[in-house]
């Protein structure tokens, strides 16, 4: 064979190895990855990944999707699992345990925990205080293991009960979005401009029942106010009316207030199919837009356990305007959006309704809203260097 011809064959094989390495979606994706591979594990595809002498008898679950590794986590629930808060808390536990068992020691493991603000208890002790590594504790820990996940206002704890009933394993950590889905801020409004778009709207078949309602007379419509946000004037609930043997949402002028609270907090269950045009601030996503129905947005975040408040700022002769918080507790943020609802769009189904939106603004800590914005306009105005 010719020389030229075996440098040939070198330079495809290391081409295509180079190639088949997937790209990392995010920072805590790259440092995982790194991290994996300095323990020479080798990541391609999506699949289970046996962890080896790294973690006996376990395995990490890995999601490459056209080349991208968007997600990593030592296999711990069982996929029937009943996740009652939001999924990404699972995945997060599991993310996490697998990032601190690709770190070389126990030196690096407790630096890692120190900057998340996370903890790890054996029967109440801080873990690194007793006999016991990480990953000695997680090869006790079966997809059967007891396991009960609390929260409280400000933190998660993820406890098993293993060594047959007789030691507890706790993993506390914040609630702290940009920790739980491992995305920084610039990264999570990027994701959401992306995953909102490809989101896939279901068609709801649900009915509607009076059975918790309060009727109106005067009115003629059932009022359900399940909730309200910072002032009574924001709330969470909906208006329905009986026709015929049915009931309906309220959508229509005369009741232009109430049926704007069942379009932005119930457009996925109502037969309404205008779009809304949402400009995307904050974050250095400024005036990005993203045009959907309004229905497909309810309903992703719905998905997403999001709670939505509607209160109403102002009517005009051709208009409402108006803001909706949607609030995530279990992460501890809130998208924010304020829009504009054109009168004739009650009537039209081809007027697109315009809208501000803010996604992922801390609940605690209002004030950095604005804060890239500022900084952005800051780094446009100054010279180049």
């Amino acid at each position: 064979m010719r020389l030229t011809s075996v440098i040939t064959l070198i330079m495809l094989f290391c081409f295509q190895a180079l190639s088949a390495q997937p790209k990392a979606e995010t920072e805590v994706m790259k440092r995982m990855y790194k991290d994996a591979q300095e323990r020479k594990i080798t990541i391609a595809k999506s699949g289970e990944i046996a962890l080896g002498a790294i973690c006996p008898g376990k395995s990490m679950r890995v999601v490459v999707t056209d080349g991208v590794l968007s997600e990593m986590g030592v296999t711990l629930f069982h996929p029937g699992l009943d996740r009652k808060v939001a999924p990404p808390v699972y995945i997060f536990i599991e993310r996490y345990l697998l990032s601190l068992l690709l770190k070389k020691n126990q030196t690096e493991q407790k630096y890692l925990m120190r900057e998340d603000f996370v903890e790890l208890k054996l029967n109440g002790r801080d873990l690194f205080q007793t006999s016991r590594s990480v990953s000695l504790v997680l090869q006790t820990i079966q997809p059967g293991t007891p396991f009960t996940l609390i929260g409280n206002d400000t933190h998660f704890t993820a406890r098993w009960t293993i060594d047959n009933g007789n030691t507890s394993f706790e993993v506390r950590f914040p609630k702290q979005y940009d920790l739980i889905l491992g995305k920084d801020k610039k990264e999570t409004a990027q994701a959401f401009c992306q995953d909102v778009l490809n989101y896939r709207f279901t068609e709801h078949s649900g009915k509607l029942d009076s059975l918790y309602f309060k009727y109106i007379p005067e009115r003629k419509v059932f009022e359900e106010i399940v909730d309200t946000y910072m002032i009574p004037q924001v709330r969470n609930g909906k208006y329905i009316r009986q026709r015929g043997g049915t009931f309906e949402y309220v959508f229509n002028e005369r009741m232009g207030v109430e049926s704007l609270l069942n379009l932005f907090l119930h457009a996925d269950e109502m037969d309404w199919n205008n779009a809304i045009s949402l400009t995307i601030k904050g974050y250095y996503q400024m005036n990005q837009v993203v045009k959907l129905p309004l229905k497909n947005l309810c309903a992703y975040l719905k998905e997403q356990k999001c709670t939505g408040y509607l209160g109403m700022e102002e009517e005009t002769n051709k208009e409402y305007k108006g803001t909706v918080f949607y609030i995530n507790r279990d992460l501890m943020y809130k998208h924010l959006l304020y829009f504009k609802f054109p009168k004739e769009a009650f009537k039209k189904g081809d007027i697109v309704i315009t809208a501000d939106f803010y996604p992922y603004i801390p609940i605690n800590n209002i004030g950095d809203l604005y804060e890239d914005i500022t900084t952005s306009q800051k780094n446009i105005l100054a010279p180049n260097k």
